[in-house]
């Protein structure tokens, strides 16, 4: 489903510059970001193994597009949004 995806908004988009996996799964799961990436070389992007299994923040291969990683930290955007709402106007949170 994942590559199905990618695949159409690629082709709605008309091409994608980069591929970012975050939050639990993205974050953590080689296995599945190798699965989603492994068909989408005609588009670009190719996985860099030993940075996939180590979960770096660059996951492609030098000749790829960018393929990332980037940690979701959903407590801390709520904790901002909840600020900006509560704060009154014209003072920092």
């Amino acid at each position: 489903r994942v590559v199905c995806s990618i695949g159409s908004l690629s082709a709605a988009l008309g091409g994608v510059d980069a591929l970012v996996f975050t939050g639990g799964i993205g974050e953590h799961a080689a296995e599945v970001r190798q699965q989603a990436c492994a068909p989408l070389g005609f588009l670009g992007f190719e996985l860099d193994d030993a940075a996939n299994r180590a979960n770096a923040t660059h996951l492609g291969t030098s000749a790829s597009k960018p393929v990332l990683m980037i940690p979701a930290d959903e407590e801390a955007e709520i904790a901002r949004l909840t600020a900006a709402m509560i704060t009154p106007q014209g003072m920092s949170a």
